[in-house]
């Protein structure tokens, strides 16, 4: 193979592994010329650049006039024209020795890879003044007028590099602005303070990311701090983001907004698809943020229009007064092949409980608003105050949680499910099914009646010293009345529900003998669902005993 090199103390030379010249190497100097048989595989004639491989170019960005440091200094003509020379060459490799680079906005462009040769450009920096000297740090300018970096193009790669927005105050324009990313790879990169929204993405397709942070940033308007949506001028007709592989992405401590919006918005311009993020780290302490920031929109996790969505081991800290994710389709795709499909598999989903300033408890953790098809498979809950996951009336029939999905908490329950009775799918199965304890849905049970009654009222007609009571539960069992001096008909007792209906049951009363039967005994249930009441339509005798069965259906 063919190379070349350049000592400050020797002659140039060009350098062939075969045997020929003495030790492979033809000294150049003194007007020599080289020699046809030591001629290289393939000249390339760029500054800073040297052949690896099969001629790929890696060049040096601070050989080719990028130059590291504070303001003045502005990379970014010089940054363009050298990424427009990689990619006329059919692109390569530009490195960058640790250092700050300051620059407005560019263009990163097909088969272009920027690699930062820091030993720390993925470190979790929080002191700006640490560090810095091993780290490659790209730095937007204070009065830039785009993105840092806009990724447009396929096998575009960014690896190794910090991005700093130092919180200037908000320009509109994110750190990097995907418009373009087919096969675009992210690995080891850091985003730091950043005002609004910190990584605008458009479009991707087929791409890697890994280990990508953004850190210290403050919502701008509502801003979210990583934005999935759709191409703006494409809509549905011509692309959206599909096939998208997140591993490590971590959002801390971006203030005052939403941390991920996933394809959330209400036009045609917010759509992905088959996408699937892996080991997701969000921590937003919601308490701290300005109140005007909370409205019935927030949530640290916004989830809209996708189909194929899938979380594996997330781990979504903090909340305060919202909730840690919110579905909320609000267009729906025609002639899509699934409805939605969002999954939860594993992973630890823990508001705040603590109710003491500055901070605010979490109600619910999970908001199901609109849509249909989400599962929790073995998602761990806890630090709510209301219901890990709330279900609203107009959310689909295909919600599922499966065994292992807990909530770590005795008086708060894992579902508040609103949804009109009529939407819950219908499941089939063809064998026989036991169990050992009762099945609930609703109200409607079979199996041992384990649950108890609340009050019993004995009421005037059953006269005076008269008693009731009863063996059985809220939904079966016996009530046996023994008469007072001067009984009447009319209404004899009330029963309360232990576990109060959500809407009126039906209350069904048997005579369990001849002399009972004889009153027509009825029972009729409270509109409110709280209890029910029975009693005769003729009049009983006086220190008498009558036993009557009840079944309670709703």
């Amino acid at each position: 193979m063919a190379g070349t090199s350049a000592d400050p103390g020797q002659d140039p030379y060009v350098h062939r592994d075969e045997v020929g010249a003495a030790g492979g190497v033809a000294p150049l100097g003194d007007g020599k010329k080289v020699p046809v048989e030591n001629l290289p595989d393939r000249v390339l004639t760029t500054t800073g650049a040297r052949p690896v491989g099969k001629g790929e170019l890696l060049i040096n960005a601070v050989a080719n006039g990028i130059q590291s440091g504070s303001a003045p200094i502005d990379n970014t003509a010089a940054l363009q024209a050298l990424i427009d020379s990689v990619t006329e060459k059919g692109g390569g490799i530009i490195a960058f020795p640790p250092g700050s680079y300051r620059m407005n906005s560019v263009t990163v462009k097909s088969g272009v890879h920027l690699a930062g040769l820091g030993s720390r450009g993925a470190a979790f920096n929080v002191n700006p003044n640490h560090g810095l000297e091993n780290t490659v740090n790209f730095v937007h300018v204070s009065d830039n007028t785009g993105a840092m970096l806009r990724i447009a193009g396929g096998g575009i790669s960014i690896t190794n590099i910090a991005l700093r927005g130092n919180n200037y105050p908000a320009t509109g324009f994110p750190l990097m602005h995907v418009l373009d990313g087919f096969e675009f790879t992210m690995a080891h990169v850091n985003f730091f303070s950043k005002f609004g929204t910190v990584l605008l993405i458009d479009h991707m397709n087929n791409n890697h990311w890994l280990d990508v942070k953004i850190t210290d940033g403050k919502s701008v308007d509502g801003s979210a701090a990583v934005v999935l949506r759709g191409p703006t001028e494409k809509g549905f007709a011509s692309g959206e983001n599909n096939t998208v592989d997140f591993a490590g992405l971590t959002i801390e401590r971006y203030i005052g907004g939403p941390q991920f919006d996933i394809a959330y918005g209400k036009s045609g311009n917010y759509w992905a698809e088959f996408v699937r993020i892996l080991h997701l780290h969000v921590e937003a302490e919601a308490s701290k943020w300005p109140a005007e920031s909370v409205n019935a929109e927030s949530a640290l996790v916004r989830i809209g229009n996708v189909m194929g969505l899938e979380f594996v081991s997330p781990f979504i800290f903090g909340g305060g007064p919202v909730p840690l994710v919110l579905v909320h389709r609000q267009m729906v795709r025609g002639g899509a092949p699934l409805d939605m499909g969002v999954r939860f598999i594993g992973g630890q989903l823990l508001g705040t409980k603590i109710d003491e300033e500055p901070f605010k408890p979490t109600p619910t953790l999970v908001d199901l608003r609109a849509g249909n098809d989400v599962a929790f498979i073995g998602t761990q809950f806890g630090r709510c105050t209301s219901s890990a996951i709330v279900i609203r009336p107009e959310f689909g029939a295909n919600v599922t949680l499966d065994p292992s999905t807990t909530i770590a908490s005795s008086d708060v329950p894992l579902v508040i499910d609103n949804r009109p009775a009529n939407v819950y799918r219908t499941w089939t199965h063809q064998g026989t099914l036991r169990t050992t304890r009762d099945v609930l849905v609703g109200r409607h049970v079979k199996g041992s009646l384990t649950l108890g009654v609340g009050a019993v009222t004995v009421g005037p007609n059953a006269g005076s010293g008269g008693t009731i009571s009863v063996v059985g539960t809220d939904l079966a069992g016996q009530i046996t009345i023994t008469t007072g001096s001067a009984p009447a008909p009319g209404g004899i007792g009330e029963i309360a529900f232990a576990v109060p209906y959500d809407r009126m049951p039906v209350a069904q009363i048997t005579p369990v003998d001849r002399t009972t039967a004889a009153l027509r005994p009825y029972g009729v249930a409270k509109s409110d669902g709280t209890g029910w009441a029975f009693g005769f339509d003729g009049t009983p005798a006086a220190a008498t005993t009558y036993r009557l069965a009840y079944q309670v259906l709703g």
